[in-house]
């Protein structure tokens, strides 16, 4: 019995540090993505009302902005071709001060960089990408649960 748990801990410790790695690989390709310049286009706060027996309702920041898929290009007014959208949402909270505060930080007009992805332009970033802690610390976790259950399931 204590060699299935073993076992079972050990997958358990795969799986964490595949989605650890799978998160780090993300930030490293999106890192490799031109870079150009865009601008905030909109910003809203929408409001999703709660169902029966929810707590809600809940609140979402949205915030809409264009950028051109040339590499440090400048928006200019005057370019026949439309430029490409991209969107940042806030996490969906209880509180709509968290919806704001997103918002507020991406005034209309507001100059950005922007990285986009060269084979699906559609596909885009504000800013740098994030190396995410998050992601570093399932690596570690994954590799320390399997560690710890690997000599378990195997050696005793």
């Amino acid at each position: 019995m204590l060699s299935l748990l073993a076992e079972l801990w050990f997958l358990v410790g795969l799986c964490l540090w595949t989605l650890g790695s799978l998160g780090n690989a993300d930030a490293e390709r999106q890192e490799s993505w031109p870079k150009t310049k865009g601008m905030v286009a909109e910003g809203h706060v929408l409001e999703v009302p709660g169902q029966e027996g929810d707590v809600g309702p809940w609140f979402v920041g949205v915030v809409r902005y264009v950028f051109d898929d040339e590499p440090e290009s400048t928006l200019a007014p005057y370019r026949s071709r439309p430029s490409l959208e991209g969107k940042l949402e806030s996490p969906i909270s209880l509180r709509r001060s968290s919806a704001e505060e997103l918002v507020a930080s991406y005034p209309v007009g507001m100059p950005i960089d922007v990285r986009y992805d060269p084979e699906h332009p559609s596909k885009s970033i504000v800013g740098a990408p994030l190396q995410s802690s998050f992601s570093r610390w399932l690596c570690a976790a994954g590799l320390a649960i399997a560690g710890l259950a690997f000599p378990v399931a195997y050696f005793l």
